[in-house]
């Protein structure tokens, strides 16, 4: 079974506040997908590259339990 990121994240001293200021998102973003929650492909990605990058592991989206939206298509939003 699929582990969250915030479950492989607490095994680490990265928080969820170096990886926001390290994507530039905000950490409500970065604690939804470390959650599992949905979001983006592109946030999600942007997430665990910078977790890869602070903790020094190799994660990949496909190891993490995750909702992830296909891409954001911005031009279909209902008014």
């Amino acid at each position: 079974m699929k582990r969250t990121l915030l479950e492989i994240r607490r095994t680490t001293p990265v928080t969820t506040r170096a990886i926001a200021e390290r994507v530039h998102l905000p950490v409500a973003d970065v604690f939804v997908v470390e959650t599992g929650g949905f979001t983006s492909r592109e946030n999600a990605q942007k997430v665990i590259m910078a977790f890869n990058q602070l903790s020094g592991m190799q994660v990949l989206l496909e190891d993490i339990k995750i909702q992830s939206l296909a891409h954001r298509d911005v031009g279909s939003r209902m008014p």
